[in-house]
């Protein structure tokens, strides 16, 4: 017959083990997508440094945790209204297709007439994620290696 005491505390104790550990899962891997935001961020600015005109762009690239309905999760962006244009061109060159066909005229900042058929993609946030793909699931894999280690003590 199953000893109902023993078994009731042995489940508390394994409840209270779990919370631990998902706490410090928790703390590791914020910890880990912290250091990986910071890199991706990096390596965008990096990216867009030979396309900048004033670097309004380039020093507005920021990350931030963002924790929404128990999930954790960086955000590596920019604010600035043009960026979409950079990253995934515009006209003839527009990355998925949608960009306008046909070349037209604009007014540049100069005061003269320019004639163009769009912008090519940069794609500095795309590059910079996907060149640091497996770094930040080796990051995040330690991160939950070390909380695992950190609970068992």
């Amino acid at each position: 017959m199953i000893d109902t005491v023993s078994f009731e505390a042995s489940l508390e104790n394994a409840l209270k083990a779990f919370r631990e550990f998902s706490i410090e899962a928790s703390s590791e891997v914020e910890k880990a997508l912290t250091t990986a935001a910071i890199k991706v961020e990096g390596d965008a600015k990096r990216n867009i440094s030979s396309h900048v005109d004033t670097g309004r762009l380039m020093g507005s690239i920021t990350h931030r945790l963002v924790k929404d309905g128990g999930q954790t999760f960086a955000e590596i962006g920019t604010n600035v209204e043009y960026a979409k244009y950079v990253e995934f061109g515009t006209g003839a060159y527009e990355i998925n297709g949608n960009g306008r066909k046909t070349p037209w005229v604009f007014k540049g900042s100069d005061g003269k007439y320019h004639f163009t058929r769009g912008m090519h993609p940069v794609l500095f946030l795309t590059k910079a994620y996907e060149s640091n793909r497996q770094s930040i699931k080796d990051c995040i894999a330690r991160a939950v290696k070390k909380a695992a280690e950190n609970a068992g003590r």
